[in-house]
């Protein structure tokens, strides 16, 4: 098989494996979140940011930035303070309740994805869980001289996953 036939059929299977994998479930705790929502959730998940790094690490204006994180401040999930070296700063946080509703599901993703696995040898999980972590590895480093790259396959990714909420998908988002 050519390099190319293999890069096409690895373009094509990633998408439908995180469709599988990810697909909304039933009693999904941010369900009503759009995907621009829930990324950012997810970045705030891990560490605070200011509006400006998060529009940065998305590949977002600040002022859509800006908006989304209002609307997250507003339905009691994100929290803003200030920044104590530059009052100008806002410093956004998940509110306690963000935390919880972010550990919930992302217990239900790993137990989903536990069940998968059971399917496999240990052996070829470890295989798989490798060779995954040596292709994010490739990854990085081929888009490491292009800034942009990282987001941009990030956001496709995101946006091969199947829609969240009925809203969306009445909107086509």
């Amino acid at each position: 098989m050519s390099q190319e036939s293999l890069a096409e059929r690895l373009e094509a299977l990633f998408p439908s494996l995180l469709r599988a994998l990810y697909r909304p479930k039933e009693g999904d705790p941010l369900s009503e979140l759009t995907i621009g929502q829930i990324r950012i959730v997810r970045l705030l998940y891990a560490e605070t940011h200011t509006v400006s790094s998060l529009g940065e690490e998305l590949g977002m204006s600040i002022s859509a930035t800006t908006q989304m994180t209002q609307r997250l401040e507003g339905s009691g999930l994100v929290e803003k303070s200030d920044d104590p070296l530059d009052k100008r700063v806002k410093i956004l946080r998940l509110s306690l309740l963000g935390k919880r509703l972010m550990d919930v599901r992302r217990a239900q993703r790993i137990d989903h994805v536990q069940r998968v696995l059971d399917g496999m040898s240990k052996d070829r999980q470890m295989q798989l869980i490798d060779v995954l972590d040596e292709l994010r590895g490739e990854c990085l480093r081929v888009c490491s001289g292009d800034g942009g790259s990282k987001r941009v396959i990030i956001g496709e990714l995101e946006q091969a996953l199947p829609l969240h909420s009925p809203k969306q998908r009445e909107v086509g988002i």
